[in-house]
């Protein structure tokens, strides 16, 4: 008798079991595909470093002799050694812009370039392979020439081959600037390039391979004592070396989202669910009550609508999967360009695709455990009487005080007050939309916030003009005189060192004037960092040495009060009035940074003048931002879409379950004589009193969860702030209440459609 109820209930309400089977279908394809993406990079990663033989051990140290390497390669337990040579310049393209170059050299033997985007060799000039990154990021082209002058040569050298290596992801200038920089060109220079220069025989990097059974921190440590400790810079194991380091970095945050998003959906999906049952169950008491008064136990019909909802969980699989493979590929295409590597090695995981079926199966027999309280509530007599419900005190008190309000209002009370459950649960999932949707704006506003820190806000100018020597007058009347400068200030730097409690940082020092107004310090905490005679400090160093704001401290032994702490991303930088700089030591670099209107009148003068090195433009480093947040960007587009497909879902079904519900004694009202527009204002009414409550708690809510959302995602080096905007509540009010009336309009069209006679007759 039981089995007969599960194909009418599934074939009566297929649109209902259908929609749970969407929703779980999502949350499971954000989980399986996330986490797929995920773990593919991992592993991508290190299939890209072992295909270009990246080391197992990396010794970076003075330039050295290759004839001290002897005795290593006899080592048992080293497979081989490969030399690289690295060092910096500057060189000067076709056009006449100057860049940043880390040249690397490399034999074709044991260093081959497998991923060479585009080729255009010159036979006339000596060819190099440059990053793609770079070459995208200044719209430099393959072929084109630079002007090169390093190693006791001055050539010009031809980009012929576009590539990338796993040194584009590792660190670059230095150990406190991470990723991809676009300001630096990674060149792989032949190693027979320098055969007829001093540095034939050297190099400055060791490249070690070991084999599979040896224990490679003891040979590392071996080969350190043979290299000479004074001779070592730094040294790394590929296990904990720059390049895995800056990918968990960078990972880390996106295994959080890749768990902590679909969890919140799934918890969310569970009370669509159960709003759904509950309307299924509400609809069907007769046949409950029917299969009761046959003697049915509440678990024997719990077992009905528990295998229909696991017949719907098997199609959510089957959908989520599909759906899944999708979001994979699509954030694996992000990967690509987010890590700088070639390619995703995409491998099916089987215990993250088993996770996401127990996931989705345990959420839909969740929310069947739920509704089994409605079940129970059904009485075995339903069938034969219809149940006549009996107003309580509190009912009959709140409508002795409504007695002087309108017909409309006290209606309105009443189907309130008649199913306070559904107006209860109604409210709690239209409170869940309110959180999700205002949450997917606030992690839109968080990427904004950091993109305005770096750029909007710190980086007010177009230019910085790098001089070889210090700034004199004759320097500054040139940039007076020219019509394309539209503004600039001197910005002298010095790299030393800081100390506090007898901890010391390496640190550099901005000195800026104190009404600078196109160098801007970030905002920490909302309050503006305003320099007088004291040092801003960079938030991550004062957490490295424990120094506060009021606390003294010795800046390459000068004593500064640190009156203000500063966010500046990942740099390191330091600032003090320019009057203050001179006072630490000697300056290291001179520049000046400029707002300008015309881009190529600021390079040709950079051209033109003897004493500037180096014209770098913030373009380059606008675009390399843009790339490094499209990762972040499709995490928010995954959580906007996700929130409001749901959140529309959530309010259009509670709105047709709510009119399904008194369907019956809104059919009354019609036949006495209300009009459409009547009915719509007491139905307004009901609603109204539901959004405002919800939108109150779903907002504050939504503040605490996108909190605790942006601290699980933040990482040392990266902090994501949660910013609250007025446009963010606004924008979920007005989501929220198009939904809202959207589904309005569809419900007072379906009573437009309402046979009145029928309806009337029907139970409760």
């Amino acid at each position: 008798m039981v089995s007969i109820l599960v194909y009418p209930l599934f074939k009566k309400y297929i649109k209902l079991f259908f929609g749970i089977s969407i929703a779980l279908a999502l949350s499971m394809s954000l989980l399986f595909g996330l986490t797929s993406a995920c773990d593919s990079v991992d592993k991508s990663l290190d299939t890209f470093a072992s295909q270009y033989r990246y080391a197992d051990g990396i010794i970076t140290t003075k330039v050295l002799d290759k004839n001290i390497c002897k005795e290593i390669e006899n080592i048992n337990g080293v497979k081989s050694l490969n030399y690289r040579l690295t060092f910096d310049f500057q060189g000067k393209l076709s056009n006449g812009r100057y860049i940043n170059v880390r040249a690397i050299t490399y034999n074709y033997r044991d260093y081959g370039m497998q991923y060479t985007y585009d080729i255009n060799e010159s036979g006339d000039y000596p060819n190099v392979s440059v990053n793609k990154s770079f070459l995208d990021n200044n719209d430099i082209e393959v072929g084109d020439l630079i002007e090169a002058d390093f190693a006791d040569k001055k050539e010009t050298l031809c980009m012929g081959r576009s590539i990338t290596t796993p040194d584009c992801v590792s660190l670059i200038l230095n150990k406190y600037i991470y990723g991809n920089n676009p300001d630096l060109a990674y060149m792989y220079l032949p190693e027979d390039y320098l055969l007829d220069t001093d540095y034939n025989n050297q190099f400055n990097q060791l490249l070690i391979f070991f084999e599979d059974w040896a224990d490679q921190e003891s040979l590392m440590n071996r080969i350190k004592i043979i290299l000479g400790q004074s001779n070592i810079l730094d040294d790394y194991l590929y296990s904990n070396s720059i390049i895995r380091n800056r990918i968990d970095i960078n990972i880390k945050p996106v295994k959080s989202l890749s768990l902590l998003l679909p969890s919140a959906f799934f918890v969310i999906v569970i009370c669509v669910s159960f709003l759904f049952l509950t309307q299924i169950i509400k609809q069907s008491r007769k046949d409950i009550g029917i299969l009761r008064t046959l003697g049915r136990k509440i678990t024997d019909i719990y077992y009905v609508f528990a295998g229909l909802v696991l017949f719907t969980s098997f199609l959510s699989i089957f959908l989520g999967t599909i759906l899944g493979i999708f979001v994979t590929y699509l954030t694996s295409t992000i990967y690509v360009e987010t890590f700088n590597i070639p390619y995703i090695t995409y491998k099916f995981n089987i215990v993250y695709y088993i996770i996401s079926i127990i996931a989705t199966i345990v959420s839909g027999q969740i929310a069947v455990l739920l509704s089994i309280g409605q079940i129970k509530e059904i009485s075995p007599t339903e069938s034969l009487r219809e149940e006549v419900r009996r107003p309580s005190n509190f009912d009959i008190k709140i409508n002795n005080k409504l007695s002087n309000y309108s017909s409309k209002i006290k209606y309105g009370i009443n189907s309130i007050l008649k199913n306070k459950k559904r107006f209860i649960f109604s409210t709690l999932c239209l409170t869940a939309t309110v959180m999700m949707i205002f949450t997917s704006w606030a992690f839109y506003d968080s990427k904004n916030e950091i993109k305005s820190s770096l750029f909007d806000e710190r980086i007010k100018f177009d230019f910085q003009f790098f001089y070889d020597e210090k700034i004199n007058d004759n320097d500054i009347k040139l940039l007076n005189q020219n019509s394309f400068v539209d503004a600039y200030e001197i910005l002298n730097y010095i790299d030393t060192t800081i100390e506090f409690n007898n901890r010391k940082e390496d640190i550099t020092v901005r000195g800026i004037e104190p009404n600078s107004s196109l160098i801007g310090l970030y905002k920490l905490n909302s309050i503006n960092a305003d320099i007088s005679d004291g040092l801003i400090i960079e938030k991550h160093i004062a957490q490295n040495i424990g120094a506060n704001i009021g606390d003294k401290v010795l800046v390459n032994g000068v004593e500064f009060v640190v009156e203000g702490m500063v966010d500046e991303y990942v740099d390191r930088y330091c600032y003090v009035k320019n009057d203050n700089l001179a006072k630490i030591k000697d300056i290291d670099q001179y520049s000046v940074v400029l707002k300008t209107g015309d881009e190529t009148k600021a390079i040709n003068f950079a051209n033109s003048q003897d004493n500037i090195s180096i014209a770098s433009s913030t373009t380059s480093n606008r675009k390399g931002i843009e790339k490094e947040f499209s990762l972040y960007n499709i995490g928010v587009y995954f959580i906007i879409g996700f929130s409001l497909i749901i959140g529309f879902v959530i309010v259009y079904n509670t709105t047709i379950n709510s009119l399904y519900e008194q369907k019956k004694e809104l059919s009354v009202l019609r036949t006495i004589g209300y009009q459409v527009k009547d009915i719509s204002r007491i139905w307004l009414f009901q609603t109204g009193i539901q959004t405002i409550i919800s939108i109150i708690v779903g907002l504050i809510l939504g503040v605490y969860f996108s909190r605790f959302a942006m601290s699980v995602i933040s990482t040392s080096t990266r902090e994501y702030p949660f910013t609250s905007s007025i446009k963010q509540y606004y924008l979920t009010i007005i989501i929220v209440l198009v939904f809202i009336v959207f589904t309005h309009y569809i419900a007072m069209q379906n009573i437009r459609k309402w046979n009145l006679v029928e309806n009337t007759k029907e139970k409760d």
